[in-house]
């Protein structure tokens, strides 16, 4: 919900009150945006202020620093939310910012968490008394599953700046790398059988979701890793891709007699 509605006194609006606890008591995640107006406005900001029902979202900038109109204490997660691309009705991009973009991001998110969990309860083998297998997502679990992708980034309290390129990304490579071993593993991008890669990129993608949903709240992150904004994953996959492309085309070339440069 990438909108508020702001009321002077304590009461939520009926309707949207009435909508928001079907929602809960039918377990959909439901993310909504934080007030932009700051530490300005004493108006109640709904949906944010039903309590333990919307995850809270504030907006941050590419630096992992939270947006000036953030209010710190009334969200539950940042995410990124400022000089976002927008492309306007003459299809040209536009720089937007607000934590509206943020929720919007948030929710993509969770979706992607949803997906995959749903999809390792198709596709791996499991064991009925297995606890894991039956975990509802409801505001709980995802609450639980963003905090521990999370790092923690003065002046918020807790784990709050959502980094997944650093827990789930880097622990998917390091489970997949111990199943392939160092040789396979260094060689991203070589011919691997497509089976094999499968069944084992699903295995390490049930290692990481274990630890995601089962273990400690409390994750460390090197000092590095704070200052890489989220959607620094696209840039790491292009280059790897650009050097994959730049390979092959010297390959070619020497085939041909030519040398590259």
């Amino acid at each position: 919900m990438s909108w508020t509605i702001e009321t002077p006194g304590e009461e939520a609006p009926g309707p949207l009150k009435t909508a928001v606890e079907a929602a809960k008591k039918n377990g959909i995640v439901m993310f909504c945006s934080a007030s932009d107006q700051g530490g300005s406005s004493s108006n109640q900001c709904w949906p944010g202020a039903f309590e333990d029902t919307c995850i809270r979202i504030g907006s941050c900038s590419s630096a992992d620093t939270p947006s000036a109109w953030v209010q710190h204490e009334l969200i539950d997660f940042l995410l990124p939310g400022e000089n976002i691309l927008v492309t306007d009705r003459d299809g040209t991009p536009q720089p937007q910012e607000g934590s509206s973009f943020a929720t919007a991001v948030a929710a993509g998110l969770g979706g992607v968490l949803i997906f995959l969990y749903r999809l390792l309860r198709r596709t791996r083998p499991r064991q009925e008394s297995d606890e894991f297998w039956d975990e509802k997502w409801d505001y709980t679990t995802m609450k639980r599953a963003l905090q521990r992708t999370s790092a923690k980034v003065p002046p918020l309290s807790g784990h709050k700046l959502v980094k997944p390129e650093h827990y789930i990304l880097d622990e998917y490579r390091k489970k997949l790398g111990s199943l392939l071993g160092p040789e396979r593993a260094a060689a991203a991008f070589a011919p691997l059988d497509q089976q094999v890669l499968s069944e084992h990129s699903l295995e390490a993608f049930e290692f990481v979701m274990r630890k995601l949903l089962r273990g400690p709240v409390s994750l460390s992150f090197p000092p590095a890793a704070v200052a890489n904004p989220l959607w620094r994953i696209r840039d790491r996959i292009d280059t790897l891709l650009t050097m994959k492309l730049e390979k092959r085309r010297c390959a070619v070339w020497k085939l041909k007699g030519a040398t590259c440069g």
